[in-house]
């Protein structure tokens, strides 16, 4: 099974994902290699979760999260290395705690929920305003709906793109979300 973002993919080939040099595969070993396993993820089975990471890393051709060491539990790529309850230990490890919504928020965004045809989405997102002034997080809220509907009225993530792509255009709306606090967010 494969789907368009590296996240998703089959550990031998993602597509839209860009095929890796025999260097950077081989970079990409040697960076697993110098990993002191002392210092691995060592699961309650008594798994390393890196050794296996590693194994999909060198499976994988194409750019894949595992070449950054970073693991999405939910990635098919791992159905064969880790069992359900591994994966659940992986996906709550240190989960921070998920708080209620305010309820200028939870209201906003439950005037979505049972709408699920594109035109209709559009509509109702573009029938709202918010002052970024006196609304940030509602703004921040509503642009970025617009911005992901756009994703989905192009069909952009069923297109070809890099990785590097896809985390420009996909995750770009986590830039916009600071921009009313005092946090400054640099790539």
């Amino acid at each position: 099974m494969t789907s368009n973002t590296s996240t998703n993919t089959s550990a031998s080939q993602g597509t839209g994902s860009k095929k890796l040099t025999v260097q950077e595969l081989k970079n990409v070993n040697a960076m697993f290699s110098s990993l002191d396993k002392e210092k691995m993820w060592r699961l309650s089975s008594g798994k390393l979760v890196e050794e296996k990471m590693q194994l999909v890393a060198n499976k994988s051709t194409h750019e894949h999260a595992s070449h950054s060491l970073i693991m999405d539990p939910s990635d098919v790529a791992y159905q064969e290395h880790f069992n359900e309850a591994e994966l659940e230990e992986i996906k709550t490890f240190n989960a921070p705690e998920v708080l209620p919504l305010p309820d200028k928020i939870a209201e906003f965004v439950n005037k979505f929920k049972g709408v699920t045809d594109l035109k209709e989405l559009e509509a109702l997102v573009w029938s709202f305003k918010f002052d970024p002034v006196e609304e940030p997080d509602l703004r921040w809220i509503h642009v970025s709906i617009i911005n992901a509907l756009d994703l989905l009225h192009y069909e952009y993530t069923n297109k070809e793109h890099s990785g590097a792509d896809l985390l420009k255009r996909v995750w770009s709306f986590i830039d916009g979300c600071f921009d009313a606090t005092e946090i400054l967010a640099r790539r």
